[in-house]
This record gives C-alpha cells, sequence and structure tokens, in this order.
C-alpha cells in the first residue's frame, strides 16, 4: 500500500478519519469495502497470521480502526499526508 493508494481508497469510498484527543487517528471502513481494503495491504500483508490491530464493528456495519498510525508505520506512511489533523472528516 502506498500513500497515494490510501488517499484514492479513502477519497473513492467516502472513508470518514478522525484524530482523537490522545493523537490517535480512527479510520472507519463500510464493511463493504472491507475486502478491497485488505487487498491494497497486499497478499503478504497476512502471512504470518494477520494484522495486529486494534478494531470495532460499529452500528451502522463499519469497522473502525483505532490508532491506525500504527498501521501505516508498517507501510512507511505519513499519517498527517493522508489524515491532515485540520481536516478531519
Amino acid at each position: 500500500m502506498t500513500e497515494l493508494q490510501l488517499y484514492k481508497f479513502v477519497e473513492k469510498n467516502g472513508c470518514e478519519w478522525h484524530w482523537n484527543p490522545d493523537g490517535h487517528l480512527i479510520l472507519f471502513i463500510s464493511h463493504y469495502h472491507l475486502k478491497d481494503f485488505c487487498d491494497m495491504l497486499g497478499r503478504y500483508a497476512f502471512d504470518d497470521g494477520g494484522l495486529n490491530c486494534e478494531q470495532h464493528l460499529c452500528a451502522d456495519g463499519d469497522i473502525a480502526l483505532n490508532e491506525f498510525e500504527n498501521l501505516l508505520e508498517e507501510y512507511d506512511i505519513e499519517p498527517e499526508n493522508v489524515f491532515p489533523k485540520d481536516e478531519e472528516k
């Protein structure tokens, strides 16, 4: 996954995101876009039993990925390049 791929995915699918008061990024992905998201991560992302991330299932069927910036580190993506703190959605 690259910064550009992630940016296009978020924009195309209307993903919401927020920086919480503790400075952690939360990304909301609709359940029907989850497979595309996993495909974007790449086939080797899940070789060691999956990715360690904290997530929550929301009432509307979205998945909330908490502390998403930790996952972005794996891909050398600077979170604020895609998710500016002054433009939350």
